[in-house]
């Protein structure tokens, strides 16, 4: 249990720290439009010193960001490699997790609260459509070319990836909204699978 608290606390952490790197990134945001009303009264070498320094400023915090969902993607895939096999045994029921010693309502609650903290960030980063979309349409579609967890886990990272990927470039090209496209991409993923198994 204490190893559950600690790795809640250390996301928790990771969370406030990336809300509060984006408030820096507003504030320094404001701060340069408002520097640029001031570019008539001063020195123009004062302004683009100014100018540079608060775009440093803005990028350091960028990578930082950056780095914090790196350390955030390692830390939940190593949560999630330590306790597959407890959690797939308690998904299977009770009494086959009984039987081999997994205590199942501890397992689940793991797993309710990693998915929980996993969708409350998802949710302020990417929005209820695509993060109701990716956690649904990647693993149906996953479900149809696999019989067991873990292919049908690797499968739909996979299918999810390649959603997201060819979504961001049909609305780059076709100048659409990036978020329907995702998930207009993963929805032919998900016919196709469904056509693949008809034929």
């Amino acid at each position: 249990m204490a190893i559950v608290f600690v790795v809640v606390m250390f996301i928790m952490f990771m969370l406030v720290m990336f809300f509060f790197i984006r408030m820096i990134i507003v504030i320094l945001m404001i701060f340069v439009v408002t520097v640029m009303f001031v570019v008539i009264m001063v020195r123009v070498a004062v302004i683009m010193f100014i100018v540079a320094f608060v775009c440093v400023v803005v990028m350091i915090c960028i990578m930082v960001m950056v780095f914090m969902i790196i350390v955030m993607l390692v830390v939940m895939t190593g949560i999630i490699l330590w306790w597959w096999s407890n959690w797939i045994t308690a998904t299977l029921g009770d009494d086959l997790a009984a039987s081999v010693g997994v205590n199942a309502k501890r397992e689940s609650f793991y797993l309710a609260a990693l998915l929980a903290i996993l969708v409350g960030l998802a949710l302020k980063i990417v929005g209820a459509l695509l993060i109701t979309a990716l956690l649904i349409i990647p693993a149906a579609t996953a479900r149809r070319f696999t019989s067991t967890p873990e292919m049908m886990a690797i499968l739909s990272v996979g299918f999810g990836s390649a959603a997201s990927a060819i979504g961001l470039w049909a609305a780059y090209i076709f100048d659409w909204p990036a978020g329907p496209s995702m998930v207009a991409t993963a929805a032919v993923f998900f016919g196709i699978s469904q056509l693949r198994n008809a034929v």
